[in-house]
């Protein structure tokens, strides 16, 4: 029976009878401002878009033909919707977009047939839960970042489509509790609790619980309320990903920590500084950290010859400072911060003049010649055939030469 389910839905992609809608310029605003949406930007020179859009397709068949799941799909023809290419900040080939009502978030999860399933099946369901006093801990150790909603009835809507749109990343919860005893539960310093009241519980070493204030205190406007909650999204001292890197650096400078969480006790002790450093300076820098075992050889660029490390990164110039007689001191960290808003520290990097940008070049170079190594062996030995072959031709002494008066 599953045998002829999949033959159905192969001989619907092979028709063109899916979701899967063509988005451009004209209908872009229209289709995708309802619903959830995949959406694959594309460039059809691409071989890895090419290897991905069969795979959309079929998704697409598969999640329409299973009862429960909504989830939609399309694409963008970068080469032709340069406006839409601009509009979203696209810089690679395929970039694939979470929609849900027309916002936009990257798509961070897997690109196999049963990894969109699987993200299909992720949204089923509330993406607020009811917690009580006797649970709230347990949700609280299930993920980093939490969104608390207290209120005197089951009325969520001031939160739920924030909840929608951003329950795709793991480490975001989104709970709510008819109880504002739960208030003093968490924090016993807050004896007369307030309901309705939003509350984020992240990693924050001084403030572990934030309150939202309205502007007005009678009326909470929804706007204001999702404004204050995206700025929240991620814990104070975040894990840097290859997912997530992009997104959290490039609209502020970056306080970097550079650790292996297997490197032992120096290794934890930058790690726990780091994070005390973030919670007073988080209005001002984002703050993670990289795992130099997954990452070493991007991390290769800072030019440090050991970790742990740290610097602080602006990506929108893309230059770096940094102390490289390092001290994995709180007095140390902030010390540097405060150079750089002082000016006090050179900046290295591409973006930092002649030789920062060779550099660049040269690691980039290198990290090619790294991961194609027959190819770029096989490039230099075409070159060193062609320059000897140009050397024999062009070379007057050369025997294949005919001397003139001989032939005559």
């Amino acid at each position: 029976m599953f045998f002829l389910y999949i033959l159905i839905v192969l001989l619907q992609c092979s028709l063109g009878l899916s979701e899967f809608v063509v988005l451009n310029e004209t209908n872009f605003e229209d289709m995708v401002s309802s619903g959830r949406w995949i959406i694959s930007f594309y460039a059809p020179w691409c071989p890895h878009c090419q290897k991905l859009e069969p795979i959309l397709r079929e998704a697409s068949v598969l999640i329409d033909n299973t009862d429960g799941l909504e989830l939609k799909f399309g694409s963008v023809d970068c080469t032709t919707q340069t406006k839409l290419v601009e509009k979203f900040s696209i810089q690679g080939y395929p970039t694939l977009k979470y929609s849900y009502g027309g916002r936009l978030l990257e798509y961070i999860s897997g690109r196999e047939l049963e990894d969109f399933v699987e993200f299909a099946n992720k949204l089923v369901g509330s993406p607020v839960v009811k917690v009580t006093i006797s649970n709230i801990e347990k949700f609280i150790q299930s993920r980093p970042v939490k969104f608390l909603y207290v209120t005197n009835n089951d009325n969520v809507e001031i939160i739920s489509e924030f909840a929608e749109l951003w329950r795709i990343y793991d480490h975001l919860g989104f709970c709510y509790c008819n109880e504002k005893s739960i208030i003093p539960e968490l924090n016993s310093n807050i004896t007369e609790p307030v309901s309705p009241s939003l509350i984020l519980i992240n990693d924050d070493v001084y403030t572990p619980l934030e309150f939202y204030t309205p502007p007005n205190e009678y009326t909470w406007d929804r706007a204001d309320v999702e404004r204050w909650m995206e700025n929240r999204t991620y814990p104070v001292f975040v894990e840097f990903t290859v997912t997530n890197w992009n997104q959290l650096s490039k609209n502020s400078k970056t306080v970097i920590t550079l650790i292996n969480p297997k490197g032992g006790n120096e290794h934890l002790n930058l790690f726990y500084i780091m994070k005390s450093v973030a919670s007073k300076y988080k209005h001002k820098y984002r703050f993670g950290w990289f795992d130099t075992e997954l990452y070493g050889r991007f991390l290769s660029q800072f030019g440090f010859s050991s970790y742990p490390a740290y610097l602080i990164y602006d990506a929108s110039n893309d230059i770096f400072y940094t102390n490289y007689t390092q001290e994995f001191t709180d007095t140390a960290i902030i010390s540097l911060i405060e150079g750089v808003e002082e000016n006090k520290i050179e900046a290295r990097g591409g973006g930092s003049g002649i030789l920062g940008l060779v550099n660049q070049i040269y690691l980039k170079i290198s990290w090619q010649i790294y991961d194609h190594p027959y190819i770029f062996c096989a490039l230099f030995g075409f070159i060193l055939l062609f320059m000897v072959l140009l050397f024999y031709i062009t070379d007057p002494n050369d025997d294949f030469l005919i001397d003139k008066d001989k032939s005559d």
